[in-house]
């Protein structure tokens, strides 16, 4: 019993760290955004931002919320439940860039393919994160999110100030820095299972 309270304050005290600094880097950002941004680029930025968080569970059906409940019960065989959530997410993605596609050709929206790689990317980071958090792994869980503050903010640094993309620097900035996220996460997350088992 006093192992698991011991467990229960380290997960929170690694929590608390990993979001505050991930939070603290985020909230220096928002000068610099402002500053390197129109205030009608950066409303669009934004806009798109908040669009795909809405557009998320709606495409990807949360499924990222059904691996953090399996990957708890270790009933549960994790390799099977990673590999079928990755391919059910692939799935997914082909699909809804069919649509993309068919969609893109009558309406013509700029950022439309910026908008789902988005979705895409924070979808997987959140699977790979939800995996972690429900096998255990904290400290990989919390340091994902300082890793992903930090490409973000080192990728919002290239693509707004040294070339100048705008929207489309501020949403694959993000894209990127969830891309990494994630990778991160699957690989520590596998090299920890290697090392268990």
């Amino acid at each position: 019993m006093r192992n698991k309270y011991l467990r229960l304050i380290s997960d929170s005290v690694i929590f608390t760290i990993g979001n505050f600094l991930a939070k603290l880097i985020q909230y220096f950002l928002l000068p610099f955004y402002t500053s390197k941004l129109t205030t009608q680029a950066y409303g669009t930025s934004e806009l798109l931002n908040n669009l795909s968080d809405i557009l998320l569970p709606i495409m990807t059906l949360a499924i990222y919320e059904a691996v953090f409940r399996f990957s708890i019960n270790n009933e549960y065989n994790q390799a099977a439940l990673l590999y079928e959530s990755i391919s059910f997410l692939f799935r997914i993605l082909i699909g809804s860039f069919i649509i993309a596609t068919i969609v893109q050709h009558f309406i013509h929206y700029p950022y439309t393919y910026n908008l789902l790689i988005l979705i895409f990317a924070v979808s997987f980071r959140k699977l790979f994160a939800n995996y972690a958090r429900g096998s255990g792994y904290s400290k990989c869980f919390a340091v994902s999110g300082i890793v992903d503050a930090l490409a973000l903010a080192f990728f919002s640094w290239l693509f707004l100030s040294r070339f100048q993309w705008y929207v489309r620097g501020y949403l694959l900035a993000i894209t990127i820095a969830h891309i990494i996220s994630a990778i991160v996460l699957f690989l520590r997350s596998q090299k920890t299972d290697i090392i268990n088992n």
